[in-house]
C-alpha cells in the first residue's frame, strides 16, 4: 500500500489531474477529498481520459494505492502520474481564465468551472514561454463551433508563426498535441450555448529540448531480413522491457520472404504514447497504423499475430 497526503496552505485547494492512469484490474487507487472518496480502478482496455482523469478538493486530499495482485508480465510498464497543483478558495475566478507563466516543468490549465460547462461571456488569454520546445496535450476539448473561439498563436517546429483554431470534439477519439519554439499565446472567448453539449476543456502543457544529433537507433533497425534464410527475428527498441524509449526515435524495420515462400508471420507487443507516436505496418495487405497506449501513462497493446 501507498499513500500520499497533500496538505494545501490555509485558505487553498487542490487541483490534481492524471497525466497517466494505467494499473491492473485488480489494483485500487482511492482519492479522499473533503467533498467525497472516490475509487478508481485499473482497465486493460485503453485508458481513462476526459473529466474522470481531473479531481479538486477544497482542503486536504489523500491518495490511497493498493496493489492487490502483481502486474502482469505481459504489461511493461505500469503506474499513475498525476499533476497537482494549489488554488486560491476566494479569489479562484481569474485564474482559470488567463495568465502568464514560464514553463519549467509540467503544468496543466483547465476551463472555468471544469469538469462543468465553462459558460458564456469568457474572454481568457494565456501566455506560455520556456527556454525550449512546448508541448500542449489536450485530454478533453469540447466547445460550440458556432459561439466560442479557442486560437493558439506560435512558432511552429518550423520557423513560420501560426494559428490554429480549434473547435468542436476535439478529443473524441484521441488526445491532441501541438508543438511550439519556445512561446506560445491562446485566446479563448465562450458566447451564449444552448445546445446539449457541456463545453470544457483541460490541457497539459511542458517543454522538451531540441533533438540531439546522435539519436538512439532500435535493434534491428536499418537492415533487409531476408526470411527465408532466418528461422526468426527479433526487433525491439533498446531496454525494452527495463526502461521507455527514447525521445525522436525514427527506426525502420524490413522484412522479405521471396518465392517459395510468402508469408511473414509477426507478433508484437507495442506500448507507445497514445497521442503522438506511431508505427505504420506495411505489406501486400492492409497498412496497419498504430495510436496505441503509453509506457507508463497510458496503456498496452497485447501480442498480435499479423500475416504481411
Amino acid at each position: 500500500m501507498c499513500v500520499i497526503n497533500v496538505e494545501p496552505l490555509e485558505g487553498f485547494g487542490v487541483r490534481m489531474l492524471f497525466e497517466g492512469f494505467f494499473i491492473s484490474p485488480d489494483d485500487t487507487l482511492t482519492i479522499k477529498t473533503t467533498v467525497g472518496e472516490f475509487t478508481r480502478t485499473g482497465s486493460m482496455d485503453d485508458p481513462e481520459r476526459g473529466t474522470v482523469a481531473f479531481y479538486m478538493s477544497p482542503g486536504p486530499m489523500s491518495l490511497i494505492f493498493e496493489q492487490n495482485t502483481p502486474t502482469a508480465t505481459s504489461i511493461k510498464h505500469a503506474g499513475f502520474k498525476a499533476i497537482l497543483k494549489p488554488f486560491d478558495l476566494y479569489g479562484d475566478n481569474a485564474a482559470q481564465c488567463g495568465g502568464e507563466r514560464f514553463i519549467n516543468e509540467t503544468y496543466f490549465v483547465t476551463s472555468f468551472g471544469y469538469p462543468q460547462d465553462y459558460g458564456s461571456g469568457r474572454n481568457c488569454s494565456w501566455s506560455f514561454i520556456a527556454d525550449d520546445n512546448i508541448r500542449i496535450l489536450f485530454y478533453d476539448f469540447q466547445s460550440n463551433s458556432t459561439t466560442d473561439s479557442f486560437i493558439m498563436i506560435g512558432q511552429g517546429l518550423a520557423t513560420t508563426q501560426n494559428s490554429t483554431l480549434l473547435s468542436g470534439d476535439v478529443t473524441s477519439d484521441l488526445p491532441v498535441a501541438f508543438y511550439y519554439h519556445k512561446a506560445v499565446q491562446i485566446h479563448f472567448t465562450s458566447g451564449d450555448s444552448f445546445g446539449l453539449m457541456t463545453r470544457k476543456f483541460s490541457f497539459i502543457i511542458d517543454s522538451y529540448p531540441d533533438p540531439a544529433s546522435d539519436v538512439e537507433k532500435c535493434i534491428g533497425d536499418g537492415i533487409v531480413h531476408n526470411m527465408s534464410d532466418e528461422t526468426s527475428v527479433s526487433i525491439s527498441t533498446n531496454n525494452y522491457v527495463e526502461a521507455a524509449y527514447s525521445d525522436f526515435l525514427n527506426c525502420e524495420f524490413s522484412f522479405t520472404n521471396p518465392p517459395p515462400s510468402h508469408i511473414i508471420y509477426m507478433s508484437m507487443v507495442f506500448e507507445s504514447e497514445r497521442c503522438c507516436d506511431t508505427m505504420v505496418v506495411n505489406g501486400i495487405g492492409q497498412v496497419w497504423l498504430y495510436w496505441l497506449s503509453c509506457c507508463i501513462c497510458c496503456c498496452v497493446k497485447y501480442p498480435h499475430l499479423y500475416c504481411l
